[in-house]
């Protein structure tokens, strides 16, 4: 009986530390605030990802963090060894569409023995940089590209709006792309800047019949234009179809 006793019990035992080890050697200090489980976050966005703890962390550990965009099938580095004290961070957000996104934060112990916790999925949708509007709205055209249909003399007013709504960027804005001219379309002004909406006003005149398409430039690091691609159905263009009759 007394042997019955003593095997049950060290068996009880052993199931229980199985159990609490087997629960608890991972994620089980650390406790993520930001992102949660449905959140949706603008890609392109900068989000602020938060974690609390539930005893002191060491000088001598530090923290890192992880994001996965396919539910934990992959992972890609966003930040490493911040310090101990750290408890939040400010994210770039990848400018993807995704309803899988993950994002992990490590506790990261010198011996290798990590601890952390990891997030719900949550949404992330894509967001243009820019988005381009005129008078009259765009039509159609092939390969499911967009136009805006002009008649020769017609002038438009069209906004260029930046999506984080930065105040005072230089804009270029040109009646040609990759080199070749549109001499049938005036723009006024060519250069523009950014107003404290993020947008930029400006006029295309149709001066004689013909197809071509507007592009428009905001300076990189270095202060030179780069031009920039607007998403259509089936692909890329540069700037926007006009279409003058």
């Amino acid at each position: 009986m007394l042997s019955f006793l003593r095997t049950n019990f060290l068996s009880l035992v052993f199931t229980t530390l199985f159990f609490a080890f087997s629960t608890n050697s991972a994620f089980a200090h650390v406790t993520l605030v930001q992102p949660d489980s449905g959140d949706v976050l603008d890609g392109g966005s900068s989000f602020t990802i938060k974690w609390i703890i539930d005893e002191e962390v060491a000088p001598d550990e530090n923290w890192d963090i992880r994001f996965s965009r396919d539910n934990g099938a992959s992972w890609e580095v966003v930040a490493k060894n911040l310090r101990s004290t750290v408890r939040q961070f400010n994210w770039n957000v990848p400018n993807i569409n995704t309803s899988q996104g993950r994002i992990e934060v490590i506790e990261d112990f010198p011996s290798g023995a990590d601890d952390g916790a990891r997030s719900g999925a949550f949404t992330i949708v894509k967001v243009k940089p820019f988005a381009f509007n005129c008078e009259t709205d765009f039509g159609q055209w092939i390969l499911g590209l967009e136009r805006l249909a002009m008649e020769t003399g017609d002038t438009q007013s069209c906004v260029l709006k930046l999506s984080n709504s930065q105040f005072g960027v230089p804009v270029e804005i040109l009646t040609k792309a990759k080199g070749r001219g549109s001499d049938f379309l005036d723009i006024s002004p060519i250069n523009g800047v950014t107003d404290e909406n993020g947008e930029v006003v400006f006029n295309i005149t149709a001066t004689q019949p013909g197809i071509g398409w507007v592009a428009w430039g905001i300076p990189n690091e270095r202060g030179q234009f780069k031009f920039n691609k607007k998403s259509y159905d089936a692909g890329n263009a540069w700037g926007m179809f006009i279409d003058v009759e």
